[in-house]
């Protein structure tokens, strides 16, 4: 990693007033399941950094965002695509509580 990385982080974690987490690729603004084996290398990339930045400002609020549909590139199956962005939402705030060491 570039060694500027962990100064920027420094210097940006005290001013942060909200954080936005949804994991996304070089590809993609959001990916459509964090938690596959595909995604894991995307995934760790943004838990790492939020960690460190709600660590270092452990009252941020974060939130988690990942839709809505048609916005939000889903899995097509046959439930409505808007439970699938709810469900998704409601795993990551689970996980993420778990990760971040934070209530959700």
């Amino acid at each position: 990693t570039d060694p500027n990385y962990s100064i920027l982080l420094e210097m940006i974690s005290p001013k942060l007033k909200y954080l936005h987490a949804r994991v996304g690729s070089p590809n993609q603004i959001h990916v459509i399941d964090p938690q596959t084996v595909d995604n894991q290398s995307n995934r760790d990339y943004f838990y790492n950094i939020w960690k460190r930045l709600v660590d270092a400002n452990p009252s941020i609020p974060v939130n988690i965002e990942y839709g809505p549909y048609p916005y939000a590139i889903i899995t097509p199956d046959k439930e409505d695509p808007i439970k699938n962005v709810e469900r998704l939402i409601s795993r990551e705030l689970k996980i993420l509580s778990k990760v971040l060491s934070v209530s959700g």
